[in-house]
């Protein structure tokens, strides 16, 4: 039944009810013949085919604990009574026995021959009668015929006078729904022990995807707590794109006039004390508290963010700073739930920061900094698919709002009942009851569907783990496989040159200190060929190499008398692990082998002039060149033995920066903005770039990727950053897949693109420095620095 016909249907049975104090029925309805004391009852249209839904729907399928499932399985003889039959089940108290109802069924003149009453109990008396193994008591009143396994009810019923409960009365008498309906007496609200309404009237549908309803809340006077929303206008939802999706639980209550609301609270209360309302509450228009499985976050939806601030100077005391936000110390903990209690639950504000139109509240800088990553993100309710498919069939503007993903703690149990797997919480992930004031009662939305496939392969960013390395970071924090378990770890280097390895779960596994800076990257290599991972690096007078304990792997560290100017290179030629260690001293070349012995084979020993950028193995077309930029412009490409292998005639401007390569031909961009690709026959090609001197350009897998300025093209996708200054561009190739990514060094934002230019769901993450990749399997990780001290690692599934 629609609200507007039921809201009509409401006025005009309380015109009837009102009209005469006197006004009575002469014949009794099946609401007469209900205790007082019943706190729940159902209505069914149809025995039989609510049975039938019960049992194909998707969610009471899995679940263990469905009141009316249990009743009706407790006494099956309600199943034999006549399809046509609407029948009231009543259970005097909810969380009573499901063997302690009382049924009360239309009587029917012409009974099916399997119906349970095809013996005619007497019309006055209670009779025992059996039915195939169940002993049932039954009385006929009137047009009704009253079940129940207790005498007692139906002697109550027999005695009982016309029901004084007019909340009830008019709920049941206005509802014309044809399916099931649920009344609910004294609704506790969440958490504490406040009456929320006189009666709940909650008509479900048992659809395909789970269970929705809609009805109405009964409130007869302030002692019910939707009371304290009389004079407010309801409230647009908006605080999704706040919540993380991680949340367990929440509430928002919404309100255009809060010194009404202030008053109206304080005489449900019954506090007759004076206290004004603080003046932040003037410059709020809705409260959110959201539990996060650590703490709990409070949202204040401000109508002037400043002003919201300024109000609340007098609270704060210090400040420090996370990812560019600001984080106070709050005084008041209690404030907020204090003032709306016991609308909002008793959760502290311990912590203090804005967020666009937000002031939020952490109970501990933990959960503040875990809530900015996860909006940072945009790991939130907005951004789920499921949150965005249930949202779409409730109302826009609710009173009071309250959700629970992963049923943890079952408000909707008192009708229904619990979700007691991990599984089921997945399959059924978030369950909304939505109220929206209206004079004397409310309206009641409630929706728990099924997930759509999309929610399981829905991808995005988490933040896994934030490293305090504790000291300033020195380069870039690197990955390292644990041959053992085949995950990944994190390496980097400290201001004091001591050398860290950290489990993903942000454990330290090593600290070892060495003589200076590593030069450049670390390589990973396996030295023994036994699938036994090995770090290898050079700091300016050695060549290390580490194993996965930081054990140092014999012959090595092997010293240099001379100053090693550029990071070390490590040959592999033809992937059969006979590294080739490549040290630059300078204008030298010092060629290595696995057992830290020269080469004798490489003849090229020495440069005319001093080496710029690391040296390179390129293979094109199964040639092997090694290549050394120079600094008077002469770019060396030889063969193994370290022999000219192609004839570059032309003194290049070179940068240093890597030589790319494409099928058959080395590029490389000089310093004066032109693109050179050179043959391997030695043939120079031009063109001259028409950009700034920040140009950069890769080139992987025949993808080519340029950034100038905030102007990020991959192929013939053009991108517009925002205006920043950006790293130059990394590009990946994992698990089958391309990545690029850049990072905006002002604001922090670490952006990654596919291969076709487009931005991967949750990015740009907070990052403030380039970002490395690497995958496995089944994820792929993202690792750059939060600040000087700190790095991060993203997850992408």
């Amino acid at each position: 039944m629609t609200s507007l016909k039921r809201i009509a249907l409401l006025f005009t049975i309380s015109l009837l009810m009102s009209s005469c104090d006197s006004y009575k029925s002469s014949q009794k309805s099946m609401l007469d013949f209900i205790d007082p004391s019943c706190t729940l009852i159902y209505t069914i249209d149809d025995v039989s085919q609510v049975e039938k839904d019960l049992q194909d729907n998707v969610l009471i399928g899995a679940m263990s604990t469905i009141k009316l499932q249990q009743v009706l399985k407790t006494n099956p003889f309600i199943g034999k009574l006549p399809s046509s039959s609407e029948i009231v089940i009543a259970m005097p108290v909810a969380q009573d026995s499901t063997n302690n109802v009382l049924v009360i069924a239309k009587f029917q003149k012409t009974r099916p021959q399997d119906s349970l009453t095809k013996k005619s109990p007497p019309k006055k008396g209670i009779v025992l009668s059996s039915y195939s193994e169940e002993s049932i008591y039954q009385m006929q009143v009137g047009d009704y015929i009253l079940y129940s396994r207790s005498k007692k009810w139906l002697e109550k019923a027999k005695i009982q006078e016309e029901n004084q409960d007019e909340a009830l009365a008019k709920l049941m008498e206005s509802n014309t729904f044809k399916g099931i309906s649920v009344y609910s007496k004294n609704n506790a609200f969440l958490g504490s022990e406040a009456i929320l309404s006189a009666w709940n009237g909650l008509d479900l549908t048992l659809v395909s995807k789970g269970i929705q309803g809609s009805g109405i809340a009964m409130i007869q006077d302030s002692l019910q707590l939707l009371s304290v929303f009389k004079g407010q206008q309801s409230h647009e939802f908006s605080m999704a794109s706040m919540i993380p999706n991680t949340a367990l639980r929440g509430r928002t209550i919404g309100y255009s006039d809060a010194e009404l609301l202030y008053q109206n609270i304080n005489i449900y209360k019954k506090d007759s004390t004076q206290v004004l309302l603080p003046d932040v509450f003037e410059t709020l228009k809705s409260i959110g508290q959201v539990v996060l499985n650590n703490g709990e976050i409070t949202l204040m939806e401000s109508l002037d963010s400043q002003l919201s601030l300024e109000s609340l100077a007098k609270y704060i005391s210090g400040r420090e700073t996370y990812r560019d936000v600001a984080l106070y110390t709050f005084n008041v903990p209690n404030l907020v739930h204090h003032t709306f209690s016991p609308l909002l639950q008793e959760y502290q504000i311990n912590v203090l920061f804005s967020i666009d139109n937000y002031i939020i509240g952490a109970s501990t800088m933990e959960v503040a900094q875990q809530y900015i990553n996860a909006i940072e993100t945009r790991n939130t309710l907005s951004e789920a698919s499921y949150f965005k498919n249930v949202s779409e069939q409730l109302p826009t503007t609710s009173s009071l709002l309250v959700f629970e993903q992963q049923h943890t703690a079952g408000f909707s149990n008192q009708a229904m009942g619990d979700l007691p797997t991990k599984q089921i919480a997945n399959d059924f992930p978030i369950a909304i009851f939505q109220y929206k004031y209206d004079t004397s009662f409310a309206h009641i939305n409630f929706i728990n569907h099924k997930a759509g496939k999309e929610v399981k392969k829905a991808k995005g960013v988490t933040q896994l783990v934030t490293i305090d390395v504790g000291k300033t970071i020195l380069g870039d924090p690197q990955f390292f496989t644990n041959h053992k378990t085949n995950e990944k770890e994190i390496v980097v280097q400290d201001i004091e040159n001591k050398l860290h390895l950290f489990a993903l779960s942000g454990t330290k596994i090593w600290t070892k200190a060495l003589d200076s800076p590593i030069l450049g990257s670390i390589s990973e290599i396996d030295l023994l060929g036994n699938g036994k991972k090995q770090l290898a690096f050079t700091t300016k007078n050695k060549l290390y190499v580490l194993d996965r304990n930081g054990k140092q792997v014999a012959p090595f560290p092997i010293t240099f008398r001379d100053q090693i100017t550029q990071p070390l290179a490590v040959f592999d030629y033809d992937n059969t692990k006979k590294y080739r260690f490549v040290i630059i001293q300078d204008n030298e070349i010092v060629m290595l082998d696995k057992k830290g012995k020269t080469v004798k084979g490489f003849t090229f020993k020495k440069a005319k002039s001093s080496i710029i950028g690391m040296a390179q193995h390129i293979r094109l077309q199964n040639k092997d060149y090694l290549l050394f930029q120079q600094e008077n412009g002469t770019l060396s490409i030889l063969s193994r033995t370290g022999k000219e292998r192609v004839k570059v005639s032309e003194k290049l401007n070179l940068t240093g920066a890597p030589i790319l390569k494409t099928r058959t031909s080395f590029v490389l961009v000089t310093k004066d903005s032109e693109q050179k690709t050179i043959s391997q026959s030695g043939k120079i090609t031009s063109k001259k770039i028409n950009t700034p001197n920040d140009y950069s350009l890769n080139i992987v897998r025949d993808n080519t990727i340029s950034l100038s300025d905030n102007h990020l093209r991959v192929n013939s996708k053009h991108i517009e950053l925002p205006f920043g200054i950006y790293t130059s561009p990394r590009v990946y190739y994992a698990n089958k897949k391309g990545y690029i990514t850049t990072t905006e060094t002002q604001e922090k934002k670490t952006y990654l693109y596919n291969f076709d230019g487009a931005l991967l769901k949750g990015f740009p993450v907070y990052g403030a420095s380039s970002a490395r990749i690497i995958a496995t399997k089944k994820n792929v990780f993202v690792l750059t620095k939060e600040d000087d001290t700190k790095c991060i690692v993203y997850q992408i599934k």
